[in-house]
């Protein structure tokens, strides 16, 4: 699963689970499960991160 930060996932949790090993960073705001297979869980929601980093360019 992908987390973006403010839309499911607020920064202090995020933090905190990154630091428990939980999830992965794999950008700024962007996270995945640690277990997951992160390449596929990009490509599955390319557009919702596209629209999270880049909210004028996809509205």
């Amino acid at each position: 699963m992908i987390y973006l930060v403010g839309e499911n996932l607020d920064k202090t949790r995020a933090h905190y689970q990154a630091e428990t090993g939980k999830i992965v960073q794999l950008i700024r705001g962007i996270y995945v499960d640690a277990d997951a297979d992160a390449d596929a869980n990009v490509l599955r929601h390319a557009i919702r991160i596209a629209t999270y980093l880049y909210p004028r360019a996809y509205r």
